[in-house]
Parts: structure tokens; C-alpha cells; sequence
């Protein structure tokens, strides 16, 4: 349970969070439990680049005197699922945890972390490859979960829309492909008829032939009558 020390504390750092909305994540606590605070990491960069995921923090009754474990719920292809992260403003080093740290500036040391291949216990190794897959995986990985579909609806909402606009520019784009190719074989087919078929080409040589030879039996019938004369 919330200890009045600990409450004050959390809920003033909402306050100020949700004046100045971070941009890298989402975080919000629990409508039932000031205790556990749930995160979306986002708008992340290199091979997390596209990724949703999924956290939460759990505090204990004494914050902001001792740290909270961290947790990362999603698959990063970096932390193990549901598995408290070690770090240095976390649960595992209370020695080393500072009060004035607050719940932005402990999101952000779990983002900082992310982005390096540090060991420790929650931490996995993988490729980036196989970090940018699961990237592209996170959203509907999320969208399997009720409790995220319940405690951010605007980010499914906001997913939700970006895939209907990507569907939408897709089909565009297939559409005009298709409009193209159909204009480029009409064009096609209307040069192809104007050539003269084979047999048109014979008719006209036979007519130039005919003339020709028409033209020399007038010149020898008019040459003949002129010698009759004579």
C-alpha cells in the first residue's frame, strides 16, 4: 500500500508529466494501484525504429526513498519478457539509487540502456536484424494484450488509423499501376493497327507495276500511230 510520502510524490510527478507529455513514451499509473505505472516506449530510433513496447515500473511503499524494479513486457529482441531489468536506478542497486530521480528520468535511463549491448540480469543479446523484427512485431503483439488495449487507447486508436492509411495509399498506388498499364497497351494496340497489314503491301506494288506498264504501251501505241502518218 501507498504510503502518504510515496503518493504525494507519484502523483505530483504525474501532474508534471502529464503538462509536458514526453515524446519518446507514454506512461500513466494504474487507476487502482498508484504503485505500478505502466509505459509505451516509442518513436525510437535505429532498430527500434517503429517499436511499441510495452513496460511497467513497480514502486515500493517507501519511494521515492528506495528504487523500483523495472519491467519490459513487450519482445525487443534486448530484455527478457516480464523479467525485472538491472540497472543502476533500479531495485537490484538500492545503494546507488538517488530520490531526486524521478519516474521520466528512470524511463529514460531504461531508453539510454536499450540502445547499448550491456549485460545484466533481464538483458538479452540479439542481432539487429532480429531487434528490427521484433519492431515491426511489438504493435500486434500489444494488441494481443487487454490490459494495453485498456490502458492506452489512444495509441491502439492511433495504430489502428495508421494502418488504414497505409492500406488506403497501398491500394492507390495498385490502382494507378494498373491505369498505367492499361493506357500503355491501348497506346500499343492503336499504333499496332495503323501498320499496313501484308496483305495491303502487295496490292499497292501491283498497282504501281500496272501503271508503269500502262504508261510504256501508250508511249509505243502513240509512237506507232505517229510513224503510220508519216
Amino acid at each position: 500500500m501507498a504510503t502518504y510520502m510515496s503518493t504525494q510524490r507519484l502523483q505530483k510527478e504525474y501532474v508534471a508529466i502529464m503538462k509536458k507529455p514526453e515524446k519518446l513514451f507514454t506512461i500513466k499509473p494504474l487507476t487502482n494501484n498508484l504503485l505500478e505505472w505502466h509505459f509505451c516506449l516509442h518513436n525510437l530510433q535505429d532498430e527500434f525504429e517503429n517499436g511499441y513496447y510495452h513496460g511497467k515500473l513497480v514502486f515500493p511503499p517507501e519511494y521515492p526513498l528506495k528504487p523500483p524494479s523495472v519491467y519490459l513486457l513487450t519482445p525487443s529482441g534486448r530484455f527478457e519478457i516480464n523479467q525485472s531489468i538491472c540497472m543502476s536506478n533500479t531495485s537490484f542497486h538500492q545503494e546507488s539509487w538517488c530520490p531526486t530521480w524521478s519516474v521520466s528520468s528512470i524511463v529514460h535511463g531504461l531508453i539510454s540502456f536499450m540502445m547499448e549491448d550491456s549485460p545484466g540480469v533481464g538483458s538479452i543479446t540479439s542481432s539487429k536484424q532480429v531487434k528490427r523484427k521484433f519492431a515491426e512485431a511489438s504493435m500486434y503483439y500489444n494488441l494481443k494484450d487487454p490490459n494495453f488495449n485498456k490502458i492506452f487507447p489512444e495509441l491502439v486508436k492511433d495504430f489502428k488509423k495508421q494502418l488504414k492509411s497505409s492500406s488506403s495509399s497501398s491500394s492507390s498506388s495498385n490502382n494507378a499501376n494498373i491505369k498505367t498499364t492499361t493506357t500503355t497497351t491501348t497506346t500499343t494496340t492503336t499504333t499496332t493497327s495503323r501498320k499496313p497489314t501484308p496483305s495491303q503491301e502487295p496490292s499497292n506494288t501491283f498497282l504501281y507495276v500496272f501503271g508503269f506498264v500502262f504508261l510504256i504501251f501508250s508511249c509505243l501505241l502513240i509512237y506507232y500511230f505517229k510513224q503510220q502518218l508519216k
